[in-house]
């Protein structure tokens, strides 16, 4: 029997090849796994366990009511976000409420039903300027009517890692479709905590 020897261990042929197998497969596994990291997304699904608000000065503040814990799919860590917000869409609302960090938001329009429609999803290093952006003069045609003639509402969640942020905006933008979305965002589908 072939034996292969480095120092004073000797093992043979057939231990090499074992061990040769086991390298290659532990090998592709973490490059599988780091390919399903960058594009799987497994939806999965969250029970909605209703919503309860508060009153306060500037309107309803309604206490975020997912608490499903999104997976990416074949990796361990949760992307769970804690959404804020669902206040009337204006300047006195930001500026009381959102601080001025990185994160991502989503302008809605309530319908009749009393459900929400997404209009418009987001990313920014500055949540705060950004949303009074949008308010005081708009490139986008689309938000800037919506705006002028509509109650809008918005929520946002804070996100300091730019490329979270972006998959974030992407995954929004893939599961509501808002019209106000000129461009398609960039990104990957993930799992995440959805707000509605």
């Amino acid at each position: 029997m072939n034996k292969r020897c480095q120092g004073v261990y000797c093992i043979d042929s057939i231990t090499v090849r074992v061990i040769d197998i086991v390298r290659t497969k532990t090998q592709f596994r973490d490059a599988k796994k780091s390919k399903t990291h960058q594009i799987c997304h497994k939806r999965q699904t969250y029970r909605d366990q209703g919503q309860n608000s508060k009153s306060s000065e500037f309107g309803e503040e309604p206490i975020i009511h997912n608490t499903y814990k999104g997976k990416w799919c074949g990796v361990n860590d949760d992307m769970s976000l804690k959404w804020h917000g669902k206040y009337s869409y204006n300047e006195t609302n930001v500026k009381n409420y959102v601080g001025n960090k990185g994160g991502n938001y989503m302008i809605s329009v309530k319908l009749k039903s009393g459900n929400y429609r997404p209009i418009y999803v987001g990313k920014t290093k500055y949540l705060k300027t950004r949303l009074l952006g949008h308010l005081e003069d708009s490139n986008n045609a689309c938000l800037k009517n919506h705006v002028s003639k509509h109650m809008l509402y918005f929520i946002w969640c804070d996100e300091n890692n730019d490329e979270n942020r972006t998959n974030i905006e992407y995954t929004l933008y893939k599961e509501y479709s808002p019209e106000c979305n000129e461009d398609i965002p960039e990104g990957v589908e993930i799992s995440i905590t959805l707000p509605y």
